[in-house]
């Protein structure tokens, strides 16, 4: 269980009202510690109430005096909301139902970023999104709950590594097909001795070295998930989940179509009934399965097989297929 600390904060701002007012915030930093923050707003109150407000919060544990708006700043850096609320999700086997994002916009991120999706896909395999493209996603997501997960093009340490430092935290790792390259994977998103990640002191994902502890902690936010997408990963599906460190598998339902022989029928028995086969097969394994389809009805059949996380359509199909809908129905007026 997470540690629970209480921690006032007080500093100055200009306000009409003389009395002390208490703001609870609640926060988890990237050691998975709970904070109760209390900000204590006060202004205009005489010298004596202030020694006196101050005696009082230096008798307490845990206590942080912040004088300025500065302070506070600098007291966000200190406790910071980073914990993978997404992958505690998948752990505790909750449905999560996500977006795949191909437009390659901050702007559309941040719109679809408040839809009420729990999880987002930025895409770097089959969209045009290079890696400042991503960082740019990754800010516009930044203020809403929703979790972006990246895809990454390739199954590359590198590659891993740059994303990492870039501040993605979800990763989703296409093309896996065997259990050494899903142990690789793995490896690549940890600091030595555990694996071989590259170490900068100072990146986006440690706030610019602000989080002094994301070198210690960052494995216990990171989420690696593996895209299985031929029969060759099926075959090795339980070989791929037994490897430590991979938080979930994810079916590739094209890719698996077209290596089953029904290249662009994804729908086709076959290939439902190898979809249908894996995730029975990773449910006997506790290990939680992930996949994407842009047909309500077909979520609502995956979900209903045991599918935990499964994206239920993309920015651009949604934009494409609206938007030629609404233009067709307006044809008839062309005659």
């Amino acid at each position: 269980m997470a540690q629970r600390r209480i921690v006032h904060a007080l500093f100055h701002l200009k306000a009409s009202n003389r009395k002390i007012r208490r703001i609870r915030y609640r926060f988890v930093d990237i050691g998975g510690h709970d904070y109760d923050i209390y900000y204590y707003l006060w202004i205009r109150l005489s010298k004596r109430k202030r020694r006196e407000e101050l005696q009082r919060f230096y008798t307490k544990k845990d206590v942080f005096i912040l004088p300025s708006e500065s302070h506070f700043r600098k007291m966000n850096n200190l406790v910071s909301p980073i914990r993978n609320r997404f992958k505690t999700a998948l752990h505790e086997g909750r449905v999560q139902i996500g977006l795949w994002s191909s437009l390659c916009s901050p702007l559309v991120a941040e719109v679809i970023g408040g839809a009420g999706f729990d999880w987002i896909v930025i895409d770097s395999e089959h969209a045009p999104n290079e890696l400042p493209d991503v960082v740019h996603q990754l800010r516009a997501l930044a203020a809403e709950s929703v979790e972006p997960v990246v895809r990454i093009p390739i199954a590359d340490p590198v590659a891993i590594k740059r994303y990492l430092d870039a501040g993605a935290r979800s990763l989703l790792v296409p093309m896996v097909n065997n259990a050494a390259t899903a142990s690789a994977v793995v490896v690549a998103t940890r600091y030595p001795p555990a694996g071989i990640r590259g170490v900068a002191t100072a990146h986006r994902a440690s706030r610019f070295g602000r989080v002094k502890e994301y070198l210690r902690n960052a494995a216990e936010a990171l989420c690696v998930l593996v895209q299985l997408e031929t029969r060759e990963a099926l075959r090795n599906l339980e070989e791929i989940a037994s490897v430590e460190g991979i938080d979930g598998i994810f079916i590739g339902p094209s890719d698996l179509s077209a290596d089953l022989g029904h290249l662009g029928d994804p729908g086709h028995p076959d290939v439902q009934a190898a979809i249908a086969d894996a995730v029975g097969r990773g449910k006997k394994l506790n290990k939680v399965m992930g996949i994407l389809t842009s047909d309500s009805n077909e979520a609502n059949h995956y979900l209903g097989l045991g599918f935990t996380f499964v994206a239920v359509g993309s920015d651009l199909g949604i934009l494409a297929r609206q938007a030629e809908a609404l233009a067709a129905s307006f044809q008839h007026w062309k005659g």
